[in-house]
This record gives C-alpha cells, structure tokens and sequence, in this order.
C-alpha cells in the first residue's frame, strides 16, 4: 500500500538495495531537480490500484463470525487500511490476499505472495499449529506430535469395522451401535439431525416441477430402495432394448417414482416407510429464510442480500468427490405420511453454478473460482440439509473488466458441538480417599476416624515460630497486646 511513514521502503532501504541487492530497477534516481527520486516497486499499488483495492475490502462480506466488519477499516479519502484487529489481519494474510492482489500486482509478485499465504495458513490454522503442546519447545512438540500421528494411523487399520478413524470416517457424529436404536429400515435422511428454523417459517404449495424433483430426489438419497432401482433398471432395459443400462438414470429417472408407486401399491407392501415413500410428499410445505444445520447459520438470498453477512453461501459434494457451489434460495421441510408415523426431512432449495464450464481450479494454488452468471443446466435444485457446507463468495479488485463475472471462493469451517458422552464421576468424586498434605509425612499427626464422632476432644498441637521451633500459643487480650500466659491459655480453651 506504500502508506507514508508506514512503509519499509524508504530512500535508506533503497540505498541499501544498490549495495547488496543489485536491483538496477528499484535504485533511486535524479529527478531532474537534484533530488533522489524512488522509482515505482513492481509490489507496490498506484494510486488508482489503491482505490480499487480499498473498495473491495470496503465491500467484502463474511459469514457470521468469520471476521468483522471491515468496511469500517477503510479510508477512502486517504486509500488505506486502520483499525484492523489481529484476527482481521490472519484473515487478510492467509485469505484474502492472494484473491485481492491477483490482477494488480506482476504474476511473479503475486505468486511470492500465494505462497507466503498458503504457508502461514497451513502453520497457523491446519495442521502445525495443533501440534504444539510446549511452547518453550516448539520444534520438539511438533516432532514428537508427528510420529504419534503416524502411529496412531497406522495401527487405526487394524481396528474394528465398526470405529471412526481418520481413515474410514463413519459420518458426521455418528456412533453405529446408537443409530441403529431410531427404527430399522427407517432412512437416515429421516433420522439425521437435520438442523433448527430460526424463525417460525410460512406455509405454501409446491408447483408441480419442484414437487416432482424433490420427491425424486428424496428416493434417490433414501438408501433402502436399491432393490426396486435394479428391478426399475431391468424393467427400463427390457421394455425399450435402444436404452443401455448405464443411460437408464440419465435417460428415464423421471418415470422412477410412479413406476415404484405402482409396485409397492401392486406387491401389499406392509413396510411403513415404504409405502410412505411411494405414495409421495405433502404438497404443502413450511419454508424458512433462516437455518441452523451443521454448526453453520445458513440465510436466504432474499433475506441476507442487504445484510453486512453473507450467510447463503452453499457447497456440496458429489458422489466423484467434485465441489459443487450456489446459492441458498429457500429452505424447504418436506413430510411423508404413513400409516404409523410422519416422516420429515429438510431440503435446501439452491441456485448451483455451473461446475464444468463454470469453475476454474488454480493447478498450482488450488484456489477455486467460479462464474456466477454460468448456471447448471439441468433443473435439480434440492439438496438435503445435513449434505451442505457453507462457502463465501468475493470477486475481484481489478481496473479491467474481464474479472467482472468471477467470484473466488472461499470454504469455511463449521462452528459445531460434539456430541459426546460425559461421565460425571471422572468430574466430581464423592469421596477423596487420600487427604491432602501439608507438611512432611513424618510430621502428620495420628488421627483414629472415630474422633469424628467425638466433640468433646480438642486436638492440641503447637504451631512453629518464625525460627521453626515450636512456640506457646499466643493469645490477645482485651487490649489487643499479645501475652504468653500459660492461665490465659487454659481459661481461653475451658470458654471453648
């Protein structure tokens, strides 16, 4: 930013620079007048590039909690940042630099820059910083944290199918032995947490176009249907021979969910769930503008657009590991009616971008981008609520406009709670078997446990001097002058 009075490069630092560095470009000039003059550094902003970049901070926005306001950081009359608290400065250092700077600064420069960012962000966020238990020995604690880890991993291979590990994740707080307790054959998108409304939310239809993709959508993710998708599969390639197996589902989903309806109706099927599947969702929905799923706060487009937020963010991941990114639209719990039970589940109604011509991946820096005026093709807005990470889009500072339809995206990490379970004896003890000492272990007095009983006696004992030696009890007199009276002594303990 090149801030007077602020900045390392000054006309000292650049007469160094003629002596060691052997800059020819950065060496000091005449301007003509007799003056040394500092040439233009290539990592220096002008003052054009300076407004620019103080508008785009001025206008960022973050999720709830992420970092604060910092439009209030900005001058625009001297195009400069103050202000900024500690955290502010981690998230520009390891965040927001290598984005802001990108088509302002030389590639060489900004590349210098990535990189020092990744670096600090992987030391001070991700994995190191974790690993420092003593901070007198840094390097010691990271070691010896290191090699636990690669113990720990490997022999995690040779545990029970049924354990989290880092190398089989289980899901999301899931403990096996306990979910299994909610109802057999029950789907887990009807037993997931799927999050809280933050507000009490408003009733209305659903147009026959959305009915139709959620309620496939929802027998797609159920997880007990596979043996009606493969009999739905060979029923597909036995009537129309022209269709492979492998283009059933792009070619004939739609015809999924009356083709299964008529089946289960046709086949009496007692299993509650089922039926409650095959007859298909109320039409009649509650929606909500604001959500709390995943330890992240989740608003509507339409509900946070003119906040200082940015909360409607949405990110999921396919079943090939790719990334898809939108924008949360509405919130949408959809009901299932059985004959025993109501069955509810929460979808994220949402605009994705395109990911295949939309989305651009840095193949050295990993950074992600996307163009938001690029939609996904096809009509499939719906995602379950408890399958969604939340994200926050920023686009870029530049004086050009070819940058003007890309956003860089950022992922954030959910603020949630473990449920784990907590034993209570290990926080509080009804009895300490072992008193606490004192003094020597030699010095402790006798004490028989049946004295407790007894009020009557009054264990006598001398306290030491400043000499260490054992002194007579002292007493205070009315006067409040200190006396060594033996008979004082004795009628003070007698009034006991």
């Amino acid at each position: 930013m090149d801030v007077k009075g602020q900045t390392s490069d000054t006309l000292s630092a650049r007469k160094d620079m003629a002596r060691v560095c052997k800059r020819r470009e950065l060496e000091l000039v005449d301007d003509g007048m007799g003056n040394l003059a500092k040439p233009k550094a290539p990592y220096t902003l002008d003052k054009a590039q300076k407004k620019v970049f103080c508008e785009w901070v001025r206008d960022l926005k973050f999720p709830d909690g992420f970092a604060s306001n910092l439009s209030r950081c900005v001058d625009l009359s001297c195009s400069k940042l103050q202000g900024l608290k500690s955290h502010d400065c981690h998230v520009f250092m390891e965040r927001l630099l290598p984005v802001g700077l990108k088509e302002l600064l030389p590639l060489h420069v900004w590349k210098a820059i990535t990189e020092i960012s990744q670096f600090f962000r992987d030391l001070l966020l991700n994995h190191l910083k974790r690993k420092v238990g003593n901070k007198a020995r840094v390097e010691g604690s990271i070691c010896n944290a290191y090699v636990t880890e690669e113990i720990a991993n490997f022999c995690s291979n040779y545990f029970q199918p049924g354990v989290d590990t880092k190398s089989r994740d289980l899901g999301r707080n899931v403990n096996p032995d306990v979910a299994s307790t909610h109802g057999l054959g029950v789907p887990e998108l009807f037993r997931e947490d799927c999050g809280r409304p933050g507000t009490d939310g408003r009733l209305r239809w659903l147009q026959d176009k959305e009915y139709d993709r959620a309620h496939l959508y929802v027998l797609a993710n159920s997880g007990i249907l596979s043996d009606y998708e493969r009999r739905f599969e060979d029923y597909i390639v036995n009537s129309r021979p022209n269709i492979a197996k492998d283009d059933v589902w792009s070619k004939c989903e739609a015809e999924f969910p009356s083709w299964f309806k008529t089946n289960v109706l046709g086949a009496m099927t007692s299993d509650d769930v089922t039926r409650a599947l095959a007859m298909g969702p109320s039409r009649q929905v509650r929606t909500w503008n604001q959500f709390f799923v995943n330890g992240y706060n989740f608003h509507t487009q339409e509900y946070g657009k003119n906040k200082s937020t940015m909360n409607y963010g949405v990110c999921v991941q396919a079943a090939d590991r790719a990334d898809y990114f939108g924008i949360l639209e509405e919130v949408i719990e959809l009901v299932y009616h059985g004959n025993l039970a109501v069955y509810k589940t929460i979808l994220f109604k949402c605009n994705w971008m395109d990911s295949d011509k939309g989305m651009n991946i840095h193949e050295q820096y990993k950074l992600v981008e996307v163009n938001h005026t690029k939609k996904y093709p096809k009509y499939d807005p719906f995602v379950l609520s408890y399958q969604v990470s939340q994200v926050y889009y920023a686009p870029y500072p530049s004086l050009r406009r070819d940058k003007m339809q890309w956003w860089a995206v950022f992922k954030t990490k959910a603020r949630s709670e473990v449920d784990a379970p907590v034993d209570l004896d290990v926080l509080q003890e009804e009895r300490v078997d072992t008193a606490a000492v004192l003094c020597a272990p030699d010095e402790i007095p006798d004490y028989d446990a049946g004295d407790d009983n007894n009020n009557d006696e009054i264990m006598e004992f001398e306290a030491p001097n400043e000499q260490g030696e054992p002194s007579d009890y002292e007493s205070s007199d009315e006067t409040g002058d200190l006396t060594d009276d033996d008979d004082d002594e004795d009628d003070l303990f007698d009034d006991v």
